[in-house]
């Protein structure tokens, strides 16, 4: 994609949420997405030509990749879930301008809480088959945060959001950063823990994705048409992310990495998240984000690159295998929450 187009995404945002998120006020999105349907139906307008654009399947949509999709991320959820957490959205805050605007108004814990919230809530509702038709559990997560981040972008846009940032708030290349770090992101940092898709099983991801990203609000035209179309994409716009060893970005990897290890729904020490981090960030941008080397957790990471490795070849070659591989994931991530080898960690339990 040339220089022009990207500046093209930047220039733009989501047209169809944003006409909608003038006409209501902001609450729960549950509930803001209940009124949405509501006004559909008695008032149509602009409330109709969203519910239209989430409900109409475009005609390119494969229903077959997009299951094989969901059960191969299902069958590898936790794991999934720490690459994400521990990579992808560490890498969305160092690009997002938005989560860095939020920090000089010391709201980075409330950034952090509200990323963190949406990221398990996305990728624990892989778990139900059918998860993105029209009304199930991640197309109705997909639509809710969707509307979410144009009510936010109302707000910054209100507090003269355009003196300083010559692109709006939650642009297209913001959104389609977010939906590429859930899918070809995730994909590239669990080759680094050991988990290498075939060529099958990367297009499935890249097509569930690709779906999610229309949901989400990204022009059909912006999202890509192959495996090697995200990863060029995904490059790009990492050129032009802010510097990840401005003060904001260093607080918000390190408060995004404590908040992680505090939450009980995950629950992991701290330097394993510092560990597998630095591995899905590379050590210069750790550095750069002053993430401390855990020397001390490199065996522990290594165990669960290995394990992965043989849940996949299992995956692959034995069938049925998927719902014991469910289980032996959750197993082997408990085994990691409760491991107590860092030095400095006093011990506790955390089951």
């Amino acid at each position: 994609m040339s220089e022009f187009s990207l500046k093209r995404m930047a220039s733009l945002a989501d047209p169809l949420a944003d006409a909608v998120a003038l006409r209501i006020d902001r609450r729960r999105p549950s509930v803001m997405m209940a009124e949405v349907h509501y006004l559909a139906k008695t008032e149509i307008g602009p409330y109709q030509e969203l519910m239209d654009h989430l409900y109409d399947v475009p005609r390119w949509v494969d229903w077959a990749l997009i299951e094989q999709g969901q059960k191969l991320q299902a069958a590898f959820l936790h794991t999934r879930l720490l690459a994400m957490l521990s990579g992808g959205l560490i890498e969305i805050f160092c690009v997002s301008q938005v989560s860095k605007r939020l920090v000089e108004r010391n709201h980075c814990h409330l950034e952090v809480v509200r990323r963190l919230h949406e990221t398990q809530q996305l990728l624990r509702s892989i778990n139900e088959p059918n998860c993105l038709r029209p009304g199930n559990s991640m197309h109705r997560i997909l639509s809710e945060i969707r509307l979410s981040n144009a009510m936010l972008r109302k707000s910054l846009v209100a507090k003269d959001w355009h003196k300083q940032h010559h692109q709006p708030p939650f642009n297209q290349r913001d959104m389609i950063f977010d939906i590429l770090n859930f899918g070809q992101g995730t994909t590239d940092n669990l080759t680094k823990l050991g988990l290498t898709l075939n060529t099958e099983d990367q297009l499935a991801l890249h097509h569930f994705w690709r779906y999610a990203g229309y949901l989400y609000g990204i022009e059909e035209n912006f999202l890509g048409r192959s495996v090697d179309a995200d990863k060029r994409m995904i490059l790009q716009c990492k050129k032009v992310a802010v510097e990840p060893n401005s003060p904001e970005k260093r607080q918000l990897a390190q408060t995004t990495l404590r908040l992680i290890s505090e939450q009980t729904a995950i629950n992991f020490p701290l330097g394993l998240l510092q560990a597998i981090s630095r591995i899905c960030l590379g050590s210069n941008k750790a550095n750069a984000l002053n993430i401390p080397n855990q020397p001390s957790w490199q065996r522990a990471v290594s165990l669960f690159s290995t394990t992965n490795r043989g849940s996949y070849f299992a995956y692959q070659h034995i069938p049925g295998f998927t719902s014991v591989n469910i289980k032996l994931n959750e197993l082997f991530v408990t085994f990691l929450q409760n491991t107590q080898t860092e030095r400095s960690r006093p011990a506790q339990n955390i089951a």
